[in-house]
């Protein structure tokens, strides 16, 4: 497999850090040739410069320069080549490396962006801003089709809902939002309202603007219009509906009725490397356990104590009946991974304590089956 070479602005933020997680579990897949940052995290852009082995390092505040040289010393990285400035972070986008990751915050970030794909690089977008102040300017600069990868978790999932249908197919898109922090208050539990608590998410780890842009819902009219020029559907057939779970990151319904949906945990990684790699996916090990491991705990809670997958505004309602196949499904990746541990990890651990925990997985996979079963999988078979 080729490998490719990566510029990433923002590096020091939340989307540059991820991206950085994602490129270091695959170091045969990718190589970063640049990094540019604010200015406000040196220290960790040096560290990131020397893991990495990058060749150039670009802040926008020219005055911190001196500060990275002195810490690329102090973090062993040699030979990298320092520039200060909106116009070198500008030049670094428009390098022509394979992949140009945006996870710069504002509308800053567009004309990195114009650069990039200018220069015919791939763009992993995550400057919803470039899309919203200039998304004109932006779709202009391409050079081929399919130039921009969305890595808003919302739009990636549009990106990846649309592969089941054409354009002329789709009847309407349907983002989801977690509702923030402040989701179910009143209003005059919103007088005294902080920062902190604006900051506190509930399911999601973003950078600060994002975060205090998701606590007013400010950020969903953001990513509605972005939604709309990415991919060219009119505002008036883009619904937007509350899911606290954000576990469903969006939908696509098309004109026969079918509605295709994303799901997976809300982490970021997950779109930022589909952004890095498209059209190819990569195996993140990490994540694949935590969705296993994740998928039966869920149907569990599901099952016991939820009527329905929770979705506000009517938009979609996933009855008890689905509830319950989760349930199922959930037994059967737990009775699943009780087999798999007994045949992988069997000569790895104790005989007798591995048999126990062995058995304790495959009781819990029984246990869901069984309630489903004197549940509402009876109901549902007395109606077969």
């Amino acid at each position: 497999m080729q490998t490719s070479t990566v510029v990433i602005l923002g590096s020091t933020g939340s989307i540059g850090t991820q991206g950085l997680d994602v490129i270091s579990r695959h170091p045969e897949r990718f190589t970063v040739t640049g990094l540019a940052a604010g200015g406000a995290h040196i220290e960790l852009l040096a560290q990131q410069a020397a893991q990495f082995h990058v060749s150039e390092v670009a802040v926008f505040d020219e005055t911190k320069v001196p500060a990275l040289q002195a810490a690329l010393a102090q973090a062993g990285a040699q030979g990298v080549r320092v520039t200060g400035g909106p116009d070198p972070v500008i030049a670094m986008a428009g390098s022509g490396a394979n992949v140009v990751l945006n996870g710069i915050t504002g509308s800053i970030g567009l004309e990195p962006s114009i650069a990039a794909l200018k220069a015919g690089s791939q763009l992993a977008l995550a400057n919803k801003e470039s899309v919203v102040a200039g998304g004109h300017l932006l779709f202009s600069a391409q050079v081929r089709e399919n130039q921009i990868n969305p890595v808003d978790s919302e739009h990636s999932a549009i990106w990846q809902s649309l592969r089941s249908g054409t354009h002329a197919e789709v009847a309407k898109l349907v983002v989801t939002a977690s509702g923030g922090p402040f989701r179910g208050w009143k209003r005059a539990d919103m007088e005294n309202i902080t920062p902190e608590q604006a900051l506190h998410h509930p399911t999601w780890n973003m950078g600060p603007v994002v975060t205090i842009n998701s606590s007013t819902l400010m950020n969903k009219g953001l990513e509605v219009i972005e939604a709309s020029r990415l991919f060219n559907v009119p505002p008036e057939r883009i619904d937007v509906t509350v899911h606290p779970q954000s576990i469903v990151h969006s939908m696509v319904e098309f004109v026969d009725g079918a509605t295709i949906c994303q799901a997976s945990p809300p982490d970021m990684r997950l779109p930022i490397a589909l952004g890095l790699s498209a059209p190819d996916a990569l195996a993140l090990l990490a994540l694949c356990v935590c969705m296993g491991l994740f998928i039966p705990v869920a149907g569990l809670a599901v099952n016991l104590w939820l009527p329905r997958l929770d979705c506000e505004n009517d938009t979609i309602v996933v009855k008890q009946s689905a509830s319950s196949m989760i349930g199922i499904f959930g037994g059967m990746l737990v009775v699943g991974l009780g087999a798999l541990l007994w045949a992988v990890c069997g000569k790895l651990l104790g005989f007798v304590w591995f048999s126990l925990a062995a058995a304790a997985v495959l009781l819990a996979g029984a246990a869901l089956g069984w309630h489903w079963l004197c549940g509402s999988g009876a109901r549902i078979l007395q109606k077969l």
